[in-house]
């Protein structure tokens, strides 16, 4: 009997892996989903890309440099997509704001627009740690800073120096928005029919 019940105690435990698994899957699969929405509605993003981003610092990585560059960004996309996720379920479960749609969606969208700028602004300093270990002679210094609100929205609105870096970072955020949009007319929805 002991046996049976550790075995059922491992086995509860597994199903709850795989449910954490599969929400954090579905998670990727949003946001990379919300990204190349972001991305096809973007014509200064799609003129850039059609153009080529001549100079930009990527292009003159080594192949696996760029692999590193693109994994290290995907990772920094994924955690902060997950964070955004639980930080928004923990602050709206204890404020009870989930009762009003409203006030839930706003609070949902300012906490993923502080957010992205907390990450866009302390973002330069994880890919120059990263670029320390790619360059030898690189100065360790401090280079992250906040950024202001009129910088924060250029590259929101693609506004900045067109590099794939600004674009990027621009895509990531409205793409957080739109996800964020998305999950909230989601549950509205499931809501409504559960209603009926």
């Amino acid at each position: 009997m002991a046996d049976s019940a550790a075995s059922k105690g491992t086995g509860d435990g597994l199903v709850a892996v795989y449910d954490q698994l599969g929400h954090l899957l579905r998670l990727m699969l949003w946001l990379f989903l919300a990204l190349a929405v972001s991305a096809l509605m973007s014509p200064a993003f799609l003129n850039a890309v059609s153009s080529g981003y001549a100079g930009d610092s990527a292009y003159t990585l080594s192949p696996i440099g760029q692999a590193g560059l693109l994994l290290l960004s995907c990772l920094l996309i994924i955690f902060i997509a997950a964070l955004k996720a639980w930080l928004g379920r923990k602050l709206f479960s204890r404020l009870r704001l989930t009762n009003s749609a409203v006030l839930s969606v706003l609070g949902d969208l300012a906490l993923t627009v502080v957010l992205c700028w907390l990450a866009l602004s302390l973002a330069p300093q994880v890919y120059y740690t990263y670029y320390l270990f790619l360059f030898d002679g690189l100065p360790i210094q401090i280079v992250a800073r906040f950024l202001s609100a009129a910088d924060f929205m250029a590259l929101v609105l693609l506004d900045g120096a067109p590099s794939l870096s600004s674009h990027l970072q621009g895509l990531f955020v409205r793409a957080l928005l739109l996800m964020t949009l998305a999950v909230h007319i989601r549950a509205a929805l499931n809501k409504h029919a559960a209603n009926k």
